[in-house]
């Protein structure tokens, strides 16, 4: 693999394999507990650079593994087990893309469709800079980060700021702020990565599908693949969530813009970007992509919808951002080979990687310091090593 190679897989959390899926004891649990994540989140555990994690790893042919590291919370002390919630962070803009498709497939929606067709406060936008934009942006776009929606990787204003992390918010309030924001390119001209565009997608998910968007999730995603623990709200009562935490002066401390500890004031659908789900169920959907939609005899997407979720709509020399999913591309063949996306909110971490030629998937869920190029480096060393 080249340099530049290497550097988009670690970047985008995913890996080129050359290995072979049915050798022995290919996914062992001894083997794994002697690898390189399973090592790596034991030492960031015992070094206090993390408070708790998960891994979930395996592949369609063979049983998961899962492994459950530190705790839920330095305040708590108790410990993070296989059912341990966690905030999956910018992953759910995979959930989020299923469930947009699924409601195509109903005829709710349409891709093409500009989004004032349902939403009234997108039908005047102006572009900054460059006066009014031609059109709203359509679901495709806001789809694959090309919609002309400000993008949280550029300085944001406070009140950007305020429409996608303030979760005290409705999704329909964060949406009209959204509206109100100028675009920051005309709609379909340029990649930019947004979560503000993906609550728009969500509100116009809620429009047309006649449902909150978490219980569209529930009904598109999580029912079908039995996801009994995967939401965006954390049910009142319920104590196995791990809390966000962040380094301070060296020590691990808990976050307090961690979404669920605003218990019932905590409102807003953060569409791509505030699911909770245990490393094992988020391994359910990654097997699912692995899959191409389904999952044993279970059908969540079909096969024109997992084709459209993952064709790069970004031009890149590896691949690229398709619908909710960042794609890796063999050079050679032009075929798909890597799934992948990564996340991060509210000192929460997670990583999904699926190779279809092998059909191997790992999930990470981590709570503390930033580590994303080391604990991908790693994931991947265990999804692509030959067997």
């Amino acid at each position: 693999m080249n340099r530049c190679l290497a550097i988009f897989v670690v970047l985008n959390l995913a890996v080129n394999v050359v290995a072979d899926e049915r050798k022995p004891g290919a996914s062992s649990p001894a083997r794994f507990s002697a690898s390189e994540i399973s090592r790596l989140m034991t030492r960031l555990v015992k070094e206090s650079k993390i408070a708790g994690a998960q891994v979930a790893v395996g592949s369609i042919d063979s049983p998961m593994i899962l492994k459950s590291f530190g705790v839920q919370s330095v305040e708590t002390n108790k410990p993070v087990d296989d059912d341990t919630r966690f905030c999956i962070g910018s992953c759910s803009k995979m959930f989020a893309a299923a469930v947009i498709l699924a409601l195509e497939s109903e005829g709710k929606v349409k891709l093409d469709v500009p989004i004032d067709h349902w939403l009234a406060e997108f039908s005047v936008l102006e572009i900054e800079g460059a006066g009014k934009a031609p059109r709203a942006p359509t679901l495709g776009e806001l789809l694959c980060h090309r919609s002309g929606i400000y993008t949280q990787r550029n300085r944001l204003t406070s009140t950007q700021t305020r429409w996608i992390r303030d979760f005290k918010l409705s999704l329909s309030e964060s949406v009209t702020g959204i509206g109100a924001e100028r675009l920051i390119a005309r709609p379909g001209s340029r990649y930019a990565y947004s979560g503000a565009g993906y609550c728009v997608l969500g509100r116009v998910a809620e429009v047309a599908g006649e449902q909150p968007f978490d219980e569209l999730l529930s009904r598109h995603v999580c029912r079908p693949l039995d996801l009994a623990a995967t939401s965006y709200f954390v049910p009142a009562g319920h104590d196995n969530v791990a809390v966000g935490h962040q380094l301070a002066n060296g020590k691990l401390i808990v976050s307090k813009s961690t979404p669920h500890l605003l218990g019932n004031r905590h409102k807003l659908v953060l569409v791509g970007g505030s699911i909770y789900s245990p490393a094992r169920e988020a391994a359910s959907f990654a097997q699912m992509m692995i899959g191409k939609g389904t999952l044993g005899e279970r059908r969540v997407l079909s096969q024109s919808n997992w084709q459209q979720m993952t064709t790069a709509r970004t031009s890149q020399d590896v691949g690229g951002y398709g619908f909710g999913v960042k794609i890796v591309t063999d050079k050679a063949s032009g075929e798909r080979s890597i799934l992948s996306h990564g996340g991060a909110l509210s000192g929460y971490f997670s990583y999904m990687l699926m190779d279809l030629r092998t059909k191997r998937f790992g999930v990470v869920n981590y709570t503390g310091g930033r580590h994303g190029p080391e604990v991908a480096t790693a994931l991947q060393a265990w999804v692509s090593s030959p067997r």
